[in-house]
């Protein structure tokens, strides 16, 4: 997922969107760093997509903590609001997708599968060729037997599982899309019979490719892979994994209108940050790539019913410079899981700007600052995407906050989820 193929693309997203800031003077920047830049009033200006979805991004978000009847904190340093919110019946039936890595499941608390609309098993490795590769982790684990009673679990609770096949290496990348028609008819003929030996309900894609110049014959790929699968059988399920720039920026791997017409969409919404600065993965507001831009940008290409917004269960810790915000990164962060970080037992704070928690801590000498999502932020990224029509929303992953079920109700958001067909069996 974009936990391992996406962080140097927002690292150098996020620097190049910088020097254009300051030598453009406002193209992609809004608000208050548009007004410092500015020299004067009269300057003439191409507004970025922060720009032109700051009035809608705002009042989607004012609608949504109307219909959660949230007063969220609007200081920085105040406490995080904790559990779910109190009423969260306004949000509308929708989709909840939850993906569920191999390597998790031997250890994996309970999981309420019934919570869901659908599953996806990861991961599995695709070759260049148009194989599988049958050394990666997730074909061990399928020969092993790991995703047999996670199949019949979520089919029990009349919940479909996907089978992700994944790479990021890009290489491998470039020779897959090399010749798609070609590519995509062997892999839909070699995915078959472990879709129907394990009663798997289609397929998920996680192809996080680095060359936009690629996204055509991607998209290529991609439709002649679904023509060859639904050939095979015809309720299988197709999805796939995007960026959250993909929509705003013609500078991608995801052709997403295009992707749109063969499959769904499910949108890494995290990992948005830059690295360089603690602040949350996946911010709902007020940055060039945040929830709010996300959201807005799809709905804008027309595929808000096409697709499923991505919420992180884990979070980063960041060594840093001081306690309070803002401060100054030292060194790189890692990932920690929600099942962690709150079994450190931090005091979280809520950060106004990005409608998220984090916690300061003082460990090994200096400051750290984990910044997360809580129930209280999912439920509002919930909301949030209902406002906006999309089909739901989905995690990357449910191990990682298993012990923790308020975080998978806080994608429900107190509504019945809808509920998508078992794939036919042959």
């Amino acid at each position: 997922m974009a936990t391992r193929g996406r962080r140097l693309v927002v690292v150098i997203m996020a620097i190049v969107a910088f020097v254009v800031v300051v030598v453009v003077v406002g193209v992609i920047g809004a608000g208050t760093v548009f007004d410092s830049l500015t020299s004067s009033p009269t300057t003439t200006t191409v507004p970025g997509p922060l720009g032109i979805y700051t009035d809608q991004i705002n009042r989607a978000v004012a609608a949504a903590e109307h219909v959660l009847g949230l007063n969220l904190p609007t200081r920085e340093g105040k406490a995080a609001p904790t559990g779910l919110p109190a009423s969260m019946a306004g949000v509308p039936r929708h989709e909840v997708l939850g993906f569920v890595p191999g390597y998790e499941l031997p250890h994996m608390g309970p999981v309420d599968y019934a919570d869901f609309s659908e599953l996806v098993f990861s991961a599995v490795g695709v070759r260049g060729t148009g194989t599988l590769d049958t050394s990666s982790l997730g074909y061990e684990e399928i020969g092993y037997g790991a995703a047999a009673h996670l199949v019949s679990s979520a089919h029990a609770a009349g919940v479909p599982v996907l089978l992700s096949l994944s790479q990021s290496d890009q290489p491998t990348i470039d020779q897959l899309v090399s010749e798609p028609a070609i590519h995509a008819a062997r892999l839909a003929a070699a995915v078959e019979p472990m879709l129907s030996a394990n009663g798997f309900d289609g397929v998920d894609f996680d192809i996080e490719g680095q060359n936009a110049g690629e996204s055509g014959a991607f998209s290529r790929f991609v439709s002649a892979f679904a023509t060859d699968l639904h050939a095979k059988n015809s309720t299988w399920s197709l999805v796939v994994n995007t960026y959250p720039d993909s929509a705003m920026s013609s500078e991608t791997f995801f052709d997403v209108r295009s992707l749109a017409r063969s499959a769904q969409l499910f949108v890494m919404a995290y990992d948005m940050n830059d690295f360089q600065t603690p602040t949350a993965t996946a911010p709902l507001t007020d940055a060039y790539l945040s929830d709010g831009t996300v959201l807005a940008s799809y709905a804008a290409e027309g595929l808000a019913s096409k697709t499923i917004l991505g919420i992180p269960f884990y979070g980063y810790d960041f060594a840093a410079s001081k306690a309070s915000v803002p401060a100054d990164a030292l060194g790189y962060p890692f990932s920690v899981t929600y099942d962690a970080i709150i079994a450190a037992g931090h005091r979280a704070l809520w950060d106004p700007v990005s409608e998220t928690p984090y916690t300061p801590f003082f460990r090994h000498g200096h400051w750290h600052q984990t910044w997360f999502d809580n129930p209280m932020s999912v439920a509002l990224k919930t909301a949030l995407a209902a406002q906006f029509h999309f089909a739901g929303v989905g995690a990357w992953e449910l191990g990682m906050a298993s012990g923790h079920p308020a975080m998978s109700a806080a994608l429900v958001d107190g509504a019945p989820v809808v509920k998508l067909p078992l794939a036919r069996r042959s």
